[in-house]
């Protein structure tokens, strides 16, 4: 097992509280397997009750190729902060690197939406394929 999951599980273990969240997940590179890998180590700290069809989405601002996105609902222990942290270490595990998102290439955009009803990226909110897919959760 790798250490975010065995820190991650640790920490849960020790925090009775549970969080409700919202994650949105989006690749433009090896698409299914990087969603795949992600949602993998996404379900090591989240509970996952609920996930979408994977959709595919134009890019949004940026000069790169087709997305395939998908979104998950469930619960964790985790603080927002250790979950922000947890995301982006799963990020950097599926490849995701400052030189390919400057050359176009997301391998794995994870962006936590909903934490306890505390809304996050807010412009993603107002973007179509978000409402879509949130007709899932």
């Amino acid at each position: 097992m790798n250490s975010l999951t065995d820190s991650s599980r640790k920490s849960s273990s020790s925090n009775p509280l549970t969080h409700r969240v919202i994650i949105a997940l989006g690749s433009n590179a090896d698409h299914e397997a990087n969603l795949n890998r992600a949602l993998t180590l996404i379900g090591g700290v989240v509970d996952i009750s609920r996930q979408t069809p994977a959709m595919w989405t134009e890019p949004v601002g940026k000069a790169a190729g087709m997305f395939l996105n998908s979104m998950v609902a469930g619960q964790t222990s985790l603080t927002l902060d250790e979950l922000t942290e947890a995301t982006k270490l799963m990020e950097a595990q599926c490849g995701r690197s400052a030189q390919g998102t400057a050359a176009g290439r997301i391998d794995i955009d994870i962006d936590i939406l909903d934490y306890d009803g505390l809304r996050l990226h807010p412009d993603d909110w107002n973007r179509s394929y978000i409402k879509q897919l949130m007709k899932h959760i």
